[in-house]
């Protein structure tokens, strides 16, 4: 019987809160119908957001975090046409790209005059730079929502990286401290840190290096995996050779009934 402290851990997906009917199929076609199942499912690389005051000093085709003004919308009027929001960066222009836009949510979420951080993909076009659909448009206020090193999950259709990595977070968050079970040797030998302490940084990785198959944190997991392994084959043994075998009573009786109705007789080898 599994601890009580991790019960939490094998509760439904759905229980998160903020997960319905459709993302509760995402989920469990991606990783399986258990929080813990989310929490297995390792990023494996990252995303870095570099903030930058002047547009000049930013790389084009990077992931860039700028500081911008809305100056005027341009909506679309046909189904390919984008949406562009003409917007300042430190008094450099900038477009602001959507294609498919529902105009409403992005007048409301970039009002003329007013200055938002907005993080995505930089590009030079027509003379101009752009971001197209950018991942993240947060008030000056909250600058701090935008992480400087995001981790990127393999996903399915239909999920995005903000959702997966929210729902991750509010199981890291509800995370229990549990007693250790390695050995001491062990886990001075390898110096290893607790379970817990190594999910927290797996799934907030300050860079790549954090995610590859050499990383301390990743042996640690791997570790807890096979010993947990390795325990279930002891039990399972263990509780086989205590059950007592069906004794069987040997007889003749019947062998020796049908020999005799032979219309021949066997010979030894027979």
């Amino acid at each position: 019987m599994r601890s009580e402290k991790i019960n939490l851990l094998f509760t439904s997906i759905s229980s998160l809160q903020g997960i319905g009917p459709k993302l509760e199929v995402l989920f469990n076609r991606l990783v399986g119908n258990k929080l813990v199942h989310l929490l297995w499912h390792i990023p494996y690389n990252v995303i870095k957001r570099n903030k930058h005051d002047n547009i000049h000093d930013a790389k084009l085709d990077t992931i860039v975090t700028l500081k911008i003004k809305i100056i005027e919308h341009k909506a679309s009027y046909f189904k390919r046409q984008p949406y562009k929001v003409i917007c300042n960066c430190n008094d450099v222009p900038i477009n602001i790209i959507f294609f498919n836009a529902r105009h409403p949510i992005i007048k409301s979420s970039l009002p003329i005059g007013e200055e938002k951080y907005i993080s995505g993909k930089l590009e030079y076009f027509r003379n101009s730079f752009q971001i197209t659909h950018p991942t993240h448009i947060i008030d000056i206020a909250n600058i701090n929502d935008i992480r400087e090193v995001e981790p990127i999950y393999g996903l399915t259709a239909g999920l995005t990286q903000k959702i997966f990595f929210k729902n991750v977070q509010k199981i890291l968050n509800k995370l229990p401290d549990l007693d250790e079970w390695i050995d001491k040797d062990i886990i001075k030998k390898y110096s290893f840190i607790s379970w817990k302490k190594s999910l927290l940084k797996i799934h907030n990785p300050e860079c790549i290096n954090d995610l590859n198959y050499q990383n301390i944190n990743r042996k640690r997991l791997a570790f807890d995996e096979l010993l947990s392994h390795q325990l279930a084959i002891s039990i399972i043994r263990n509780y086989n050779q205590k059950q007592k075998g069906i004794k069987l009573k040997s007889s003749t009786k019947l062998v020796d009934k049908f020999i005799k109705k032979l219309p021949f007789r066997l010979t030894n080898s027979q």
